[in-house]
């Protein structure tokens, strides 16, 4: 017994004559007596340099056949090349086999063991073989395909094309990228050498960074040579890299040029700093990384010694203005910035939570003066970085879902810092944390409604968290604002002054207005009564997401909706979402009729005006006790907050918690009962049952034969539909009263509302169900019991259920 192997039956010589052949093709191709491999060479950049004058016009006139023609002699020469290397590898390696069988059984008597070992090297013979028959089959595809840009690209990558396919078609696509090329240019850059073939050095460069910055941000691969060119690009310009914003390049460049160097570097970052292109954070230069792992888990951020606590905050906002600077550069074709891999994303994130954390805010930073320089949109530094940190939405949903802990700073940790920071641009970055939140129920990717709810639970376990609970009313900043003040003798006049420790919302209006956006979007959670037990919330319910369902407990949303509260306009939008919920919980529970009571629909309405009240007085009253005794008197007291909240509401008519700040502020007869008919049934919230009946009238006028006669005409200005916008109804002329009265018989005089709610209201209800789909007695008399008889009944009885949730 032997070593044997199969052998290959290649003709390699025949290989290397058809390569010669291909050689004499290419040559007259070109129109001159040069050599294949001069054009192969790598340091051949210009096509120009390649042609010879006599074929440059014919090849000029037939470009496309001419460029196809040379690419196909190409990528057969390439293809031809890759099978010599194929089957030169495969002697080699049975060469290789060989010999160590050789060496192995030297000595070796015993049969098994002699066996044994020939055994194994036979074996890797076979395996070498089958591999060869694997790179043959792919040269033969590949010789099949034509030079198409996935072969040409392939045979580039195992070092057969060189610069040919690039010379030819001019296509960067074909560019030659590896390690050397990458290290003269970033020598040049550092060095400030523009001159030579640099022009030519850095247009690749660049076009590599576009396309592996958009290639990244859908998630196809670069090859290794691709990342391999710019990580030694990052790597070689890694001590200029954050000062080009500072003329920190030799050479003096032209402004335009320092751009385009900052767009190149910018947007290699962005593309080497996803995982999902084949970098990842690792990969990327140590100034870079040394900036997202900020100061106290950064290098050469000195915090120690007496007043020079905050030395080490000033040198990282330096190296962060160079950071933001670069990916300034770094813009997709419509403007947009491009968007950093993820865990680069969530290390920035962090890096500038912890400086929020250590500093006031971007307008007192003690001796350094880098964020003053706010841009077009009001953004400084920090706010600029955090802009492209948050950008990354997987990011984001990770941070949200406690699935990280970067540079060891928990999302607790992270978004009270960046919450409670004094942003110049109101909190607009670092809303980009959350408002993607709100897009996903109407994403047409069929996985965002998932994601989003996720992040949403993940949100509310951090703002109803101790640690955010604490900085939810008391932030310790300041909101310079002005106030309206009357006297004794009622002049008025305008104060300024400064609210003292304000809530989040106050704070950053931007990530209130967020926070309303993801309440509108999210509005039947917050309305939910999961979590709550007969209007009482459940103690120690928590925050989940199952079957695709989100339950929040109560003390999450009120934490939730006090951050909206902060500012008017999103508390204003939050009040319009809920009356918006409550006129279509309205519209449904009247328009409907099956048998019995749907109570959840009044409940669910009464629980969100509760929660939007209550999150509106909470703001009031936390504003005045905040204030530390500059609006004290208590009348002062009383109007400020009965002024807030109206401000806030622009249905100040629905406020139902306003009892709550006391009776006396009820003085000021803000709810206009003028022209309202009462009845014993009445509840005490006449905004509410006036709006119960306009929808009980609209939706017998729509179900109930004949009752459309009852309704009053100029509640039903448009093809005799009833509006449910009483701004809409007609309004009557004096000369048009008496021709009303006679036509309608009905009193011009009276509003339309109560002329047709008298007509209908103790009338019964129709009941569509069908014979057979009604219970028989004694079963139907006692469900009559409880079904809404009247119009009346039926208002009354939404209004009851709804005052229930709304007033607890």
């Amino acid at each position: 017994m032997s070593f044997h192997y199969t052998e290959d039956d290649a003709d390699l010589s025949g290989l290397i004559s058809a390569k010669l052949d291909l050689d004499r093709i290419f040559t007259k191709l070109r129109g001159d007596t040069v050599q294949y491999n001069d054009i192969v060479d790598t340091t051949a950049t210009e096509f120009s340099d390649l042609v010879s004058d006599s074929i440059r016009t014919v090849a000029t006139e037939n470009q496309d056949s001419w460029q196809s023609a040379m690419m196909a002699c190409i990528c057969a020469h390439g293809v031809i090349d890759q099978w010599i290397s194929d089957i030169r590898w495969y002697r080699d390696r049975i060469d290789e086999i060989q010999a160590d069988f050789s060496s192995s059984v030297t000595g070796v008597d015993d049969f098994t063991e002699y066996s044994a070992i020939e055994s194994s090297h036979i074996s890797q013979a076979q395996n070498a073989y089958e591999q060869l028959e694997i790179k043959s089959d792919s040269c033969s595809d590949m010789l099949a395909a034509g030079p198409t840009p996935e072969t040409v690209r392939q045979l580039i990558e195992a070092g057969h094309l060189g610069m040919a396919p690039f010379a030819v078609t001019g296509d960067y696509v074909y560019y030659p990228y590896d390690e050397s090329s990458a290290e003269d240019l970033a020598e040049r850059i550092r060095t400030g050498d523009f001159g030579g073939n640099y022009d030519d050095l850095h247009e690749a460069a660049l076009a590599l960074s576009e396309r592996a910055a958009g290639a990244a941000a859908n998630g196809q691969r670069l090859s290794e040579s691709e990342l391999d060119f710019l990580e030694a690009l990052l790597h070689g310009t890694d001590d200029v890299l954050l000062d080009l914003h500072n003329d920190g390049l030799r050479g003096d460049p032209s402004t335009p040029q320092q751009q385009e160097i900052a767009a190149m570097l910018g947007m290699s970052i962005v593309a080497l700093s996803h995982t999902s292109a084949g970098g990842g954070h690792d990969r990327l230069p140590e100034s870079i990384r040394t900036v997202s792992n900020g100061v106290r888990e950064g290098t050469g951020y000195f915090l120690g010694g007496p007043g020079n606590s905050n030395a080490g905050y000033g040198k990282w906002l330096e190296d962060a203005e160079g950071l933001t600077y670069l990916l300034d550069q770094a813009r997709h074709p419509n403007g947009t910035p491009m968007q950093l891999g993820e865990e680069t994303s969530l290390k920035l994130t962090a890096a500038v939570s912890e400086v929020a954390g250590a500093i006031p805010s971007e307008h007192n930073r003690y001796d350094t003066s880098i964020t003053y320089r706010p841009d077009e949109g009001e953004q400084t530094t920090m706010s600029r970085l955090l802009g492209f940190s948050t950008a990354n939405e997987d990011a984001n949903h990770t941070l949200l879902t406690n699935a990280s802990e970067p540079n060891g700073r928990d999302a607790e940790q992270i978004l009270t810092d960046l919450y409670t920071f004094d942003w110049n641009d109101d909190g607009r970055a670092v809303s980009g944390l959350t408002d993607w939140i709100a897009n996903g129920e109407t994403s047409a990717d069929p996985q965002e409604p998932d994601r989003s709810r996720e992040a949403l639970v993940g949100l509310m376990d951090i703002v109803s968290s101790e640690i955010m609970q604490e900085k939810l009313e008391q932030t310790g900043q300041e909101v310079d604002d002005t106030m309206t003040v009357m006297d004794a003798e009622g002049e008025t006049s305008t104060e300024e002054f400064s609210w003292k420790d304000v809530s989040i919302g106050h704070l950053n209006p931007e990530l209130a207005g967020g926070f309303a956006d993801i309440f509108d979007s999210h509005i039947d959670v917050f309305a939910s009564l999961d979590g709550m037990d007969k209007g009482e919330p459940i103690p120690g319910f928590e925050n989940v997401y199952e079957d695709g369902q989100v339950m929040l407990s109560r003390d999450a949303r009120e934490a939730f909706t006090q951050i909206i509260a902060g500012s008017e306009d999103a508390a204003g939008q939050m009040f319009n979402s809920t009356v918006e919920y409550n006129e279509a919980s309205l519209e449904e529970y009247m328009s409907k009729f099956d048998g019995k009571s749907n109570s959840n629909i009044p409940q669910q309405a009464g629980n969100l005006w509760n929660l939007v009240d209550n999150a509106v007085i909470n703001e009031a009253e936390t504003r005045v006790a905040n204030h530390d005794g500059q609006v004290d008197e208590e009348n002062k007291r009383n109007e400020f907050i009965l002024s807030l909240a109206n401000s806030y509401n622009p249905h100040p008519q629905a406020n139902a918690a306003v009892g709550f700040l006391g009776q006396e502020l009820l003085n000021q007869d803000h709810i206009d009962q003028e022209n309202t008919q009462r009845d014993e049934e009445l509840p005490s919230n006449v905004w509410l049952y006036e709006r119960a009946q306009v929808h009980a009238i609209n939706g017998l006028a729509e179900r109930g034969e004949g009752y459309e006669d009852l309704v009053d005409p100029r509640m039903t200005p448009n093809n005799g539909r009833v509006s449910l916008n009483e701004d809409s109804w007609v309004k009557l002329s004096e000369d048009r009263e008496d021709v009303f009265e006679q036509e309608s018989r009905m009193d011009p005089r009276e509003n339309p509302l109560v002329n047709s709610w008298d007509n209908v209201r103790n009338l019964e209800w129709p009941d569509d169900r069908l014979p057979e789909e009604k219970p028989e007695l004694p079963e139907a008399a006692q469900e009559r019991d409880q079904a809404f008889d009247t119009p009346r009944s039926r208002a009354h009885d939404y209004v009851t259920e709804f005052d229930l949730y709304a007033m607890n």
